[in-house]
């Protein structure tokens, strides 16, 4: 996965001293599906054996079963193998899961299918141009749109994943509470690929010192864990800034932040937050340095008014409202509220959110999810 990000800066660094020989090619290689999550869930799978807080599975089947169960194999949630051992050994499936798992999972296809896909070629428009000639106003509505696209493409895959994991009778852990809402990094983090996060901490914070160590270690812990999960992303520089980013936000947060938006309003910090957040969604969508540097320029730059000839549709706008409501006004507890407990009215709101992706699917080509290519 990253031969090829590493050999181009290889290469670079050759050039820079005239090195007296060709750059270093090799041939393209094909990764496997799923490769940065089935590496994470081994990694946790030896730890947890080698910690003593899990047995080595009783059988290959129980094994590759963890490994390679397919609802969260390409785009988790991240499955602790201690989390799913008594599952494995024992797994239970009730009608109720079907029912269960069955609406999470038209939920989650409705947050990808008639939300997050509705706002790509938004997003795609404005991040494909280039970036000199775009207007300020431009550039926020496209990261606007990115910013609801990557968190309705993913928890909308999440949705699905814990959905089909639980018609199989299996318990996965929720990956997203609400993270929009966070009023700081340390709390969006909290909230967002919850799943990473914790892995995170547990299999690399702690085992550097976690807070046991001076405050000086905590803050270059707290860097160093995003700076890799960054690059765990994808083999770019940008997505290693991204993870810089957060890092610095994560010490900013426990060196005064937290103290200082403690006297702020809710509202005011969770608005920061989303702004700070979406900056930084900027290096995580363009293709590099330059471009991102480029976007930013733009987006606190730009004077003109106007859309560069970008045109948001009446139904990409009606999404962005109706993501924005979603974001601040969750979901799965309204849903509980209308009647999906109620069979009936459970099957009638399945059957019309089914029909609308089927709609959807039939006028349009599928777009994959953002996460696959992690």
């Amino acid at each position: 996965k990253y031969t090829v990000f590493g050999l181009e800066n290889l290469n670079a660094l050759l050039s820079a001293v005239s090195a007296p020989f060709g750059p270093v090619t090799i041939p393209h290689i094909a990764l496997p599906l799923g490769v940065s999550f089935i590496v994470f869930e081994k990694i946790t799978y030896l730890v947890d054996i080698h910690r003593g807080i899990a047995h080595p599975a009783k059988s290959v089947t129980n094994y590759l079963n963890y490994v390679f169960l397919f609802p969260k194999l390409l785009a988790g949630p991240i499955v602790k193998y201690h989390d799913i051992e008594g599952q494995l050994e024992r797994p239970a499936f009730r009608y109720d899961d079907f029912r269960i798992g069955m609406i999470r999972f038209l939920i989650g296809l409705g947050k990808k299918m008639l939300i997050a896909d509705a706002l790509s070629p938004v997003a795609d428009a404005v991040f494909s141009s280039d970036p000199s000639g775009l207007q300020a106003s431009t550039a926020w509505i496209g990261l606007a749109c990115f910013t609801l696209q990557i968190y309705f493409d993913f928890s909308g895959y999440s949705d699905m994943a814990i959905g089909i994991g639980r018609i199989m009778g299996f318990r996965l852990l929720e990956n997203f509470n609400n993270p929009y809402l966070a009023t700081s990094f340390t709390d969006f983090w909290r909230r967002w690929h919850i799943s990473l996060s914790s892995w995170i901490k547990e299999y690399l914070y702690i085992p550097l010192g976690g807070n046991r160590v001076p405050t000086w270690r905590i803050y270059l812990n707290l860097t160093i864990c995003f700076m890799l999960s960054g690059f765990w992303h994808g083999a770019s520089w940008n997505f290693v800034i991204w993870g810089a980013l957060h890092g610095v936000m994560l010490v900013a947060d426990r060196a005064f932040l937290l103290k200082f938006s403690s006297r702020l309003p809710y509202g005011v910090n969770v608005i920061g937050t989303l702004l700070l957040v979406m900056v930084t969604w900027v290096f995580f969508r363009c293709p590099t340095f330059p471009h991102a540097t480029g976007f930013l320029g733009a987006m606190f730059g730009g004077s003109r008014a106007g859309f560069n000839g970008i045109v948001l549709h009446r139904d990409a706008l009606v999404v962005m409202v109706i993501g924005t409501l979603v974001v601040i006004r969750p979901v799965l507890p309204v849903l509980g509220r209308c009647g999906f407990r109620d069979g009936l009215a459970t099957l009638s709101w399945c059957l019309l959110l089914l029909a609308l992706c089927m709609g959807h699917l039939a006028v349009n080509s599928f777009n994959p999810f953002l996460y696959f290519r992690f």
